[in-house]
């Protein structure tokens, strides 16, 4: 049967594919942190977060921004866009063998969890789901820069991003089933926020005078 015929032709879902990558670079970074994978395989951890959680997302969030999605478009290239910097970063100072201030990896944390915060109220006009995946995102960030302070042990982030990579998954299954099916898999949720319509100003033709009283 020829795709125009079906009832719920198929399309391509960026949001989808930037999840999926976002989900196995939450899932392989968390792993890190909580240990599960030894320390001399560092360098393949950092490359693997750079094309999963760093290029998917952005790439995705570009191909949402294009498509006229603004709020999901730039919640993903921002989160790309932070792991790619942080990530290459990481891979520059291996490769010269020398290690960066931590200042520098300090406040690219910060940015990402102001940014990250902003997009929790931007993405309640989106979906629960995905509003609270930010959410815990943001969380994440911030309790990555506690550990770098030495404030709290690695393992809490690690859980952090094993959490992330769950809440990534759970909303890319419901995204592609709608994309190709026109049902979710799993619910994703409303909007917490309701859009608001915009005020429609009436258009006054040229030399039309106001009305009379």
């Amino acid at each position: 049967m020829a795709i125009a015929n079906e009832t719920h032709p198929r399309r391509s879902d960026a949001l989808a594919m930037g999840l999926f990558g976002l989900t196995v670079g939450a899932f392989t970074l968390g792993l890190a942190q909580l240990g599960e994978i030894p320390e001399r395989n560092h360098i393949g951890i950092l490359v693997i977060v750079l094309v999963c959680s760093g290029l998917m997302p952005f790439l995705a969030g570009m191909a949402m921004l294009r498509d006229h999605e603004p709020l999901c478009g730039f919640a993903l290239a921002t989160y790309g866009l932070f792991w790619s910097t942080l990530c290459a970063a990481k891979l520059i100072s291996e490769n010269m063998a020398f290690q960066l201030n931590p200042i520098l990896y300090g406040q690219l944390d910060v940015i990402c969890f102001v940014c990250a915060v902003v997009m929790v109220y931007l993405l309640a006009y989106r979906s629960t789901t995905l509003c609270l995946l930010f959410l815990m995102i943001a969380a994440t960030c911030f309790l990555t820069v506690l550990t770098s302070l030495g404030l709290v042990r690695e393992i809490i982030p690690g859980i952090g991003h094993i959490v992330v990579g769950l809440m990534a998954l759970y909303h890319a299954l419901g995204s592609v089933s709608l994309a190709f099916t026109g049902r979710e898999l799993v619910p994703l949720g409303p909007p917490l926020l309701p859009r608001r319509a915009r005020a429609i100003q009436p258009v006054r033709q040229p030399g039309a005078g106001f009305p009379k009283g």
